[in-house]
């Protein structure tokens, strides 16, 4: 079979599969903070005002007047008036999405009803691409165990943690998996290729510049001084700095538009502060109950077997171990530990193995075989997804929406994960009730009242509870009822 049609025919199969067996966790409206900041920056794109957030807010440069003139401090303002996953730039009247455009854009290119339940496709797709493409330029034509074991981790992918986890979710780690992947194929062979597609993914995650430091011990900068060749140094300094500008261009722009200053984080301090909690934070990440952990265990030990049977160079181990110690050692001192966080450097582990598996000779008549395990693999996925889609039917966008368009008769919504949804379905504005004191939400609520903005508060989607909610609002000599909704329960009215 023509290896071109062979890698056409794996690309429907399995994202089509992923897209089936997904579907059930993307049927719903976007809630909590990655889901809604990511869906909602895509729609904000769509409607050409990325660089200016929440026109719908024309209030707020007054309200922010209003809290900061009563000695509201910033902490207290800048996570209130806005939902998940947005902040208010402190001492300014900016409201800004904490997260990095390229997921977002690359949703935007997908209609709105259906970009949500398209992402496992689209990733999956990103996912064999980059591989794929990589694998045209080698010597062998034919189908072989690496293209097969590329399939085969697809697989893997759509039953096992901590992969599954990421596809049935939205988020910005599954479509830099494919460029990852490549780029630890290439490592070795052309490392130029491999540092470009890394610095592509920082369009998605700025943090992946990190993994660009362990390139530099691929680059024969040692052989060039040695022999003094400072012609052939100074050239591919400028080749690299010209391609990490190339590849983190579009960030740049984004940033600059948003700030003023291309070199600006979007996350706000809370998420990039570092701390001295060393012992707590390593504890945390080299744990086996952490699957990324125990996913770079599993490529260690790959990439270590391979240095054992003298498929690769212990010199060459140690090089790929640079990936995830640069990794680790950074997120052990950062003050917000997540899971996912260090994920980057085993993708890349992974992409170094399968270039190390293709070293052992392989054998032509082993093609056939390999072409129809592959297909067979590609089937099974398809076949999951079909078998799973068949048992869990879903609704649709229009459906989905109906939970929270009783949310839309309000201009404010106050409550905790639903802010992000009622902005999503309705476009009012969503604020979030418990990160802040009662004193400013008090002084809010009344401004909001007095010009005319009709509130509600959620009752049971909110860490206060409901008794305090009411004393709170009653302080303010503000009057109220409560309605009932089958989805979203209580709903505190304020009249």
């Amino acid at each position: 079979m023509n290896k071109y049609i062979f890698y056409l025919i794996l690309l429907i199969l399995c994202s089509t599969g992923f897209y089936l067996k997904f579907q059930k966790n993307h049927q719903d409206i976007p809630m909590r903070c990655d889901e809604f900041g990511y869906m909602n920056l895509a729609k904000v794109f769509d409607e050409n005002i990325a660089y200016v957030e929440h026109t719908k807010r024309p209030y707020m440069p007054k309200l922010l007047d209003t809290l900061r003139k009563s000695s509201i401090t910033e902490e207290e303002i800048d996570w209130m008036v806005v939902p998940h996953a947005y902040y208010v730039v402190p001492n300014t009247n900016k409201i800004v999405n904490q997260y990095p455009p390229a997921t977002s854009w690359l949703l935007s290119l997908f209609p709105l009803e259906h970009r949500r339940m398209l992402f496992p496709l689209i990733a999956v797709f990103i996912f064999l691409l980059f591989p794929f493409l990589s694998q045209l330029n080698i010597k062998q034509k034919k189908v072989n165990w690496t293209d097969c074991a590329l399939v085969l981790f697809v697989f893997i992918m759509s039953v096992s943690v901590p992969f599954i986890t990421e596809f049935a979710r939205i988020n910005s780690l599954a479509f830099t998996f494919g460029l990852l992947l490549t780029a630890g194929m290439l490592v070795e062979r052309n490392t130029i290729l491999a540092f470009f597609l890394i610095a592509l993914t920082i369009n998605f995650r700025p943090v992946n510049m990190l993994m660009l430091i362990p390139i530099i011990t691929f680059i024969p900068i040692s052989t060039w001084l040695r022999e003094k060749n400072y012609t052939a140094f100074i050239t591919a300094i400028l080749k690299y700095v010209g391609l990490l500008i190339l590849a983190v261009l579009p960030y740049f722009v984004y940033v600059y538009l948003l700030f003023g200053n291309p070199f600006m984080s979007t996350y706000s301090s809370y998420d990039t502060t570092a701390n001295n909690n060393l012992f707590e934070n390593m504890l945390f990440y080299f744990n086996i109950n952490r699957h990324w952990f125990i996913f770079h265990l599993v490529v260690v030990g790959v990439l270590l077997t391979l240095s054992l049977l003298k498929i690769t160079s212990y010199t060459f181990f140690f090089q790929a171990l640079f990936f995830p110690i640069f990794n680790y050692v950074f997120f052990i001192y950062h003050d917000i530990h997540l899971d996912y966080y260090p994920y980057a450097s085993s993708i890349i582990l992974l992409g170094i193995c399968i270039a190390q598996i293709q070293k052992i000779p392989y054998k032509i008549n082993h093609t056939k075989i390999a072409l129809v395990f592959s297909l067979l693999i590609g089937i099974t996925i398809f076949c999951d997804g079909l078998y799973t889609s068949y048992n869990n039917p879903v609704r649709s966008f229009e459906d989905a929406k109906k939970d929270y368009s009783c949310l839309c008769n309000y201009d404010i919504v106050w409550g905790e994960l639903l802010t992000g949804s009622c902005e999503y379905v309705c476009g009012n504005n969503g604020y979030k009730y418990s990160p802040t004191s009662p004193r400013a939400r008090k002084i809010a609520m009344k401004f909001l009242h007095d010009h005319h903005y009709k509130q509600a508060i959620l009752l049971n989607d909110n860490l206060v509870d409901k008794q305090t909610v009411i004393e709170e609002v009653l302080s303010i000599n503000l009057k109220y009822h409560i309605v009932f909704d089958n989805i979203v329960k209580e709903i505190l009215v304020l009249e």
